[in-house]
């Protein structure tokens, strides 16, 4: 299977459309080129070794042809979302492709790719053609981390080009990132954070690490003893860290998820307040995540009145004295 309908509500987000209609998703190419030490793309990329090219890519006469197909068959798609790891990297293809795209099909459609793929030659005929929504794996924004650890050879500088490329075009963007990496610490997840809020996405992504057979960090990570697959039983949680940190305990890494996922990609002062007081507290943490889930389920209610600004300094200055008194929380804590 080449290509599906799915459910509007399913795809909304990621193909940067709110309006209902027919939602179709389509693969371009298989196999990434990149030997990232997080992913098992590079295990399955040893394993098929000598039979035949690891990376293969549709024609786009093909590629047109089956949204052509999906038409008769399916109905006609309001946007199109290719599911390949990469999609900017063959610029014959995209030569090929954009204007037959723009001419026969002509709809908005949503694609994955690396910050260091997007070049202003590139992105302006894909634009023509439609494209108007980006997911970008930037992953971290500790340059070790980055090189040391995940083995992803590109620069914070290509990380911020990329976003400013695509925001100079119009084009709504996702920002990807993972918490929780083996030798992270608190100042590291700190640098993911600033990273996010220069670069603006339209939206943000973030995981705490699950090490993944076969991969690099999988063998680091069972080697170093900070990661046991035999107690490892429960299915995955993209807010759930499952090895041991020596600088991080499971607390703070989760909070970090919650505070990050929460206000990273929301502008303003306000958020960046939210964040800083929520990523030093559980309470606070909690008190934000339950609060905006609250207002997300009411639309009635405002998401950053007054009162909740009120409630929220109430909460810090609250949260001072109980860190003032540890054993009137202890109290609490016991009730």
């Amino acid at each position: 299977v080449h290509y599906q309908r799915t459910d509007p509500d399913k795809l909304e987000r990621s193909a940067g459309s709110s309006e209902p209609g027919i939602h179709g998703k389509f693969e371009g190419s298989r196999g990434c080129p990149y030997r990232c030490h997080y992913c098992a793309n590079a295990f399955f990329m040893d394993a098929y070794r000598g039979k035949g090219p690891w990376r293969r890519e549709k024609s786009a006469h093909r590629m047109i042809d089956e949204i052509l197909d999906f038409r008769r068959t399916l109905g006609n798609p309001t946007t199109v979302e290719w599911v390949d790891d990469i999609f900017m990297t063959d610029r014959k293809r995209l030569d090929e492709f954009c204007p037959s795209y723009q001419n026969q099909i002509g709809v908005p459609f949503a694609i994955s790719e690396r910050p260091e793929n997007i070049t202003e030659d590139k992105l302006r005929p894909m634009v023509q053609a439609g494209l108007r929504w980006v997911s970008l794996g930037v992953e971290s924004g500790d340059p070790v981390v980055l090189q040391d650890v995940m083995n992803r050879p590109m620069t914070i500088d290509s990380i911020h080009r990329a976003f400013a490329l695509l925001k100079k075009f119009g084009v709504k963007t996702q920002a990807m990132a993972i918490l929780g990496l083996p030798g992270q610490d608190v100042p590291s997840m700190l640098k993911t954070w600033r990273l996010i809020r220069k670069i603006q996405p339209s939206a943000a992504a973030f995981t705490i690490y699950k090490p993944k057979r076969g991969t690099v960090l999988y063998e680091r990570c069972v080697a170093t003893g900070s990661y046991d697959p035999q107690k490892d039983t429960q299915p995955y949680r993209r807010d759930q860290p499952v090895i041991q940190h020596d600088q991080l305990d499971d607390s703070t890494i989760i909070r970090y998820h919650r505070m990050l996922t929460l206000f990273a990609a929301t502008p303003g002062i306000g958020s960046w307040a939210a964040f800083h007081l929520g990523r030093r507290s559980e309470w606070i943490s909690r008190w934000l995540r339950n609060d905006l889930q609250q207002k997300a389920s009411d639309p009635q209610i405002p998401r950053n009145g007054l009162r909740f600004w009120v409630n929220l300094v109430v909460r810090a200055l609250a949260d001072a004295l109980r860190r003032r008194n540890p054993t009137n929380d202890s109290h609490e804590n016991s009730k």
